[in-house]
């Protein structure tokens, strides 16, 4: 539906003002590929120029959000160059353009940005990458994270990896460091967003890439008035990890058992640790 791409060009031209330069002196050029009329293209350059301009501050406040999903490789950030300067460009960068664009997630994408600026020499602290490839990675659980939790069934004829979990592998030290972070970002107060920015001064823990950790992130909801999501990071075993990954399609029982014996537990004590899993939340009922 063209009405749903204008409204999409419209909020890439509110955040970036050279984009909005771009689409009033080539239209043409600044929005190929887009299925607009040249009547909803006539909409677009219509509006006083200043219209466009009249909220210099949006980028700024979407990036104080960003800076509540991502606060641990930001203060790494902020440590290593002294304010967020080197992520300021993502509101004109092709990532936002098109992750607004596709309608997906602008924090999902972010990560990757920051990732991408670790690559290219922009950022100067390689360790920023595994956090913010941690942080992502509990931004998309938190994404896919239901109001209530799923319900504990021993009795289910499928089973797979809870919605309220997620696996993921990260140079070694990474789980450490994020929360030694956090930690210290803790220290100053309610206001995470400030934490960061006053920050200079954090755990100096070195990651031991190319080793690896297999990690298990468990969201928690807090009893308060809204539903809040809390994320840890667990360590696991490789087998457990690998059990784990085995489970994000539905399995049976049997067929459980069958995988967590390769990986090497007991064949009699098998039934025992997927039972544990299930009544621990981590194995969920699922229809295949």
């Amino acid at each position: 539906m063209t009405h749903v791409t204008l409204q999409r060009v419209m909020v890439r031209m509110l955040f970036d003002q050279g984009f909005t330069e771009r689409v009033r002196r080539e239209p043409a050029v600044a929005l190929a590929g887009l299925e607009l009329s040249e009547r909803e293209i006539d909409w677009l350059l219509e509006p006083d120029p200043r219209a466009w301009r009249a909220d210099a501050d949006r980028p700024a406040r979407a990036l104080s959000v960003l800076l509540q999903e991502y606060p641990a490789a930001l203060a790494l950030v902020v440590q290593a160059h002294g304010d967020l300067a080197p992520v300021q460009g993502y509101f004109s960068s092709t990532y936002f353009h098109r992750i607004i664009q596709d309608k997906g997630s602008m924090a999902l994408a972010f990560g990757d940005y920051v990732v991408a600026l670790v690559a290219g020499g922009a950022i100067h602290d390689p360790r920023v990458t595994e956090v913010a490839r941690l942080e992502q990675a509990i931004v998309r659980l938190h994404r896919q994270a239901l109001p209530r939790g799923p319900e504990v069934r021993l009795d289910a004829p499928f089973y797979r990896l809870s919605p309220d979990k997620a696996l993921h592998r990260a140079a070694a030290g990474t789980a450490d460091l994020h929360e030694a972070i956090h930690g210290a970002l803790g220290t100053r107060g309610k206001d995470l967003g400030r934490a960061v920015l006053a920050v200079r001064r954090l755990p100096n823990l070195p990651l031991g890439a190319p080793a690896t950790e297999p990690l298990l992130l468990e969201l928690a909801r807090d009893d308060g008035p809204r539903v809040k999501f809390l994320t840890a990071a667990a360590e696991i075993t490789s087998e457990l990890f690998d059990l784990l990954a085995f489970s994000r399609v539905p399995r049976d029982f049997a067929a459980l058992v069958t995988e967590v014996t390769r990986l090497g537990a007991d064949p009699d004590e098998a039934p025992e640790v997927i039972a544990g899993l299930i009544g621990e939340g981590v194995l969920t009922a699922q229809s295949p």
